[in-house]
């Protein structure tokens, strides 16, 4: 088969919803791998009208490992064009690509039979538009976002954590910690304070209480202990 020829007419990458799939924007000129002979120029090829083919794509990480593959079965108009979404095909295994800025391939094949004796049509840089719509953010500098953030997902911080405003957690969900929690400031509780599995309270410093407080079970006292009034309404043992 003689010198294959693609000519691209437009091939940007930018992610869109062609119901409701992500994907790349590819479209291209196919030339027909006969030669076509015309009085006193020797041409080498010449665009594919009105025909069927196989189109393959491979995006390759910096590893040279495949990343994603599809195969689309493609209609050239009656110039040669084809209009294709790269990940349409593959919609799953799209999403999945970690666009974390690390540099990729795209690879396009052609099979003219539409089967599997593909040929490679190109194999380019992907550009940095991609990392615009990245769905891994890898960040080496400071992220300022001056609007509102949505997270629909977990939220996972490795290093420290500064916040330099209030911290609201809404509509009665549950805050869990599991390390210790150190706060510098003053602490407010608007209700109950509950310490579960027989888990242990240490105070270092004085302790005040301005209403009532309720010990279901033994108060041990080691050390002094100065009261200016005690009332005993029940039974009550001192040893």
């Amino acid at each position: 088969m003689k010198n294959l020829l693609t000519s691209v007419l437009f091939f940007a990458l930018t992610f869109q919803a062609i119901a409701q799939t992500d994907g790349i924007t590819y479209q291209a000129v196919i030339i027909g791998p006969d030669a076509l002979e015309l009085p006193g120029v020797d041409s080498e090829g010449n665009y594919l009208p009105n025909a069927t083919v196989a189109i393959r794509f491979t995006i390759y990480d910096s590893g040279n490992q495949i990343e994603f593959r599809e195969v689309q079965i493609a209609n050239t108009d009656e110039f040669g064009r084809i209009n294709l979404l790269i990940g349409e095909a593959n919609h799953d295994e799209f999403t999945h690509i970690s666009w974390d800025g690390t540099p990729k391939d795209l690879e396009v094949e052609i099979d003219f039979d539409a089967g599997s004796n593909f040929e490679t049509m190109s194999r380019e840089k992907l550009t940095f538009l991609p990392y615009a719509y990245h769905r891994n953010i890898t960040a080496t500098g400071t992220l300022s976002v001056d609007d509102n953030t949505f997270l629909n997902g977990e939220l996972q911080v490795e290093g420290p954590t500064n916040l330099n405003s209030t911290l609201d957690v809404n509509n009665q969900n549950a805050t869990n910690l599991t390390g210790t929690l150190t706060v510098d400031g003053e602490t407010n509780l608007n209700n109950a304070f509950s310490v579960n599995n027989s888990s242990p309270s240490s105070l270092t410093g004085n302790l005040g209480v301005g209403g009532n407080s309720l010990l279901n079970g033994t108060l041990d006292v080691i050390g002094k202990t100065t009261l200016n009034d005690l009332e005993v309404n029940g039974q009550a043992s001192f040893a």
